[in-house]
Parts: structure tokens; sequence; C-alpha cells
């Protein structure tokens, strides 16, 4: 028998997680920034460990009506049966209707939130 330990595998992710979040806290000063490098961190994990069939990516969602949301942090959609995708100019769109959750990345949270 190995000595692997998946408790402590995932241990080592969590920690890691938390060390990238923290770092992108204290290196940069521009809230906007900040935020950006936070946002990478969740999507990279999300894109590394969701199934292949999902994806994750920054986007609006459009709905059957032709309406648009603002731009949302992290969408994590349905990437084998979605009717369509489209990028332009470095902004993701999706439908809906492929949409599993969406998330709003904060540096903090509180009872606001």
């Amino acid at each position: 028998m190995s000595d692997w330990s998946l408790p402590q595998l995932l241990a080592t992710l969590h920690e890691d997680i938390h060390r990238r979040l923290e770092a992108a806290r204290r290196t940069f000063a521009h809230t906007t920034t900040k935020g950006d490098a936070s946002e990478r961190v969740w999507l990279e994990l999300l894109q590394q460990y969701l199934p292949q069939r999902y994806a994750a990516d920054t986007a609006h969602v459009v709905d059957s009506l032709g309406k648009f949301s603002q731009q949302i942090d992290i969408v994590i959609f349905d990437r084998q049966y979605s009717p369509f995708i489209l990028k332009y100019e470095g902004q993701t769109i999706i439908p809906a209707e492929s949409v599993y959750a969406v998330f709003e990345t904060k540096q903090a949270i509180s009872t606001e939130h």
C-alpha cells in the first residue's frame, strides 16, 4: 500500500488556493486588479477540476428575449450541448439555457453580501 493520503492531497490543494488568494489581496493595491487576480485563481481551479463537459469563464449571459446580463465573474456552463457560445474581442456570451451556476468573487464576505 502506498503512503498517499487523499485528505492530505485535498488539504494541500486548499492551502495552495488560500495562499494564492492571500497573495492577490496583498500584492495588488488597485481594487479592480486585485479582484481580477482573485477571479483568475477561482477560474483556474474550476477549469482544472470540472469534467470536460462543463466550462468556466467570465461572461455575459443572454436570455431568449435577447436581454444581456452585466459581466459575471464566473459562469459555469454546458460546453457539450450548448446551442452556441460567442467569443468576440475577449468577451464571452453564453445563452442562459446553458448556464448551471454563476459566482461573484469577493475579497471578503460580510452580512451585506
